[in-house]
């Protein structure tokens, strides 16, 4: 009988336990974690990322390489999708995959500062076009 209490006490203090570690989950993903959608009209990564995909993002990139997918920030306010080609002591050099994109000579004129990375990209999921073909 007095199992049967004590696995009942544990059973009970289990569920009392579920909603806070549930909220306190939530809470964490939601500062660590994010979607940005690829802006219309942006055209450096237009075969992988083309306008309107979806993105999961860290907020916080911390683990940044060569090939790491960020958005980062401009000084004119906007912000576009690039690919790292050189991690440096004075920052990040990015590159879009679009050689022909407008974007191409901003992105390769120098190198970014790491703060001015707003996400690294964890994947995309791209828009599908509607059926009437909008």
């Amino acid at each position: 009988m007095a199992q049967m209490l004590d696995s009942m006490k544990a059973a009970r203090l289990m569920r009392r336990a579920m909603l806070p570690l549930a909220i306190l989950m939530g809470l964490l993903l939601y500062l660590n974690y994010g979607w940005l959608r690829v802006p219309t009209g942006m055209d450096s990564m237009s075969a992988n990322y083309p306008p309107g995909t979806l993105c999961l993002i860290d907020k916080r990139p911390s683990g940044l390489a060569r090939g790491s997918v960020v958005f980062v920030d401009l000084p004119d306010g906007g912000s576009l999708i690039a690919r790292v080609t050189s991690v440096a002591e004075t920052g990040l050099y990015l590159a879009a995959d679009n050689p022909g994109s407008r974007f191409a000579d901003l992105l390769s004129a120098r190198p970014f500062p790491r703060d001015a990375i707003r996400a690294l990209v964890l994947t995309g999921f791209k828009s599908e076009p509607s059926r009437d073909g909008r």
